[in-house]
């Protein structure tokens, strides 16, 4: 993940992402790798916002969505180049964070992937029973492929061609301080265009 400058473009984020979709696919993280790869497809729908920047994509998509008003979150339209961009968000925050606790090596991956979906993907619904059924669902989904305890140490020793632990952790903290600086740039924009559509606190 090299850094992007101020005024990245929609299009270099698109390739980006699936870049990053394919190394989850390599690691066995399948199911985190379709779900950015559809929230993806979504934010480039149709080229709406091709050859713009992503500040540009917002400004051009704040017209169709219901802003942030009197606390209350934003109704995006779904599907979206905005929906696109808030889910592929919160996906690279999710798994940011997940690579970045873990890589400390205080816990399990299994209780790191919990926290960073409570912090990144949960504030996306509220505590409703259709809502709650919905979040259940998706946490199944990105879940998929985080490795049990037992079978943790065999994981980290399949992320290095030398197999070396370390080194591996190392590489997951790197990952997880890219992919969280770039998840939270892209919220920032989203909330400078009052498109933010989170339920709960985060």
């Amino acid at each position: 993940l090299s850094d992007l400058s101020e005024g990245f473009s929609v299009d270099d984020l698109n390739m980006k992402y699936k870049s990053i979709a394919d190394l989850f696919k390599e690691i066995n993280f399948g199911s985190a790798a379709k779900e950015l790869e559809k929230n993806n497809n979504m934010m480039v729908n149709n080229g709406e916002c091709a050859g713009k920047t992503v500040e540009e994509c917002l400004e051009k998509e704040a017209g169709r969505h219901k802003e942030q008003a009197d606390n209350k979150p934003a109704e995006i339209k779904d599907p979206s180049p905005t929906m696109g961009l808030i889910w592929t968000s919160r996906i690279l925050g999710f798994m940011g964070d997940m690579f970045a606790t873990t890589a400390k090596g205080n816990e399990s991956m299994k209780k790191a992937a919990e926290k960073a979906f409570v912090d990144n993907i949960s504030p996306a619904f509220t505590s409703g029973w259709i809502d709650s059924a919905v979040e259940g669902a998706v946490r199944r989904a990105i879940n998929g492929g985080v490795p049990e305890a037992k079978k943790e140490q065999d994981f980290l020793k399949t992320l290095v061609e030398n197999g070396n632990e370390a080194q591996a952790r190392c590489e997951m903290a790197e990952f997880g301080k890219r992919a969280k600086a770039l998840s939270d740039t892209i919220w920032e924009l989203i909330k400078k265009h009052k498109l933010d559509d989170t339920k709960k606190s985060r």
